[in-house]
């Protein structure tokens, strides 16, 4: 699938878990061996903290949470991609195909018949076959 997210530009990240606390800390670390933790990256607000508004505050919390969490949804997004992949195989081997014009799922035998792709002159089979 042409639209997914390219998951080779965060090889090399530093593995999870990464943590944080629910307080008023802004960094996002990773435990490991030595005494110190390791910063992975800090949330920080527009306004001094004197002067900041318990919605920024919450906002800045909810990104250092999301930030924390990035490992975690980096991994579900590679399973999800690995299930979708298999879903995709066992549809094809029903003898369907997408169209990559239209998103819509048609026979093979058949050739796709979306109202999409009818004022195309090329078959939708050879758009398949070629992105594949």
């Amino acid at each position: 699938m042409s639209n997914r997210t390219d998951l080779t530009q965060f090889e090399g990240h530093t593995e999870g878990p990464w943590q944080t606390n629910d307080c008023d800390s802004q960094g996002v670390w990773q435990e490991h061996d030595e005494s110190i933790p390791r910063h992975i990256a800090m949330v920080h607000s527009d306004q001094d903290w004197e002067d900041m508004t318990e919605a920024e505050f919450m906002r800045m919390m909810a990104d250092k949470q999301l930030v924390t969490a990035a490992p975690d949804l980096l991994d579900e997004l590679k399973r999800c991609y690995e299930e979708i992949d298999r879903l995709l195989e066992t549809i094809g081997s029903w003898g369907y195909a997408m169209c990559p014009r239209s998103n819509e799922w048609f026979e093979w035998d058949y050739g796709c018949q979306s109202e999409i792709c009818a004022s195309h002159d090329d078959d939708c089979r050879e758009l398949v076959e070629a992105s594949e």
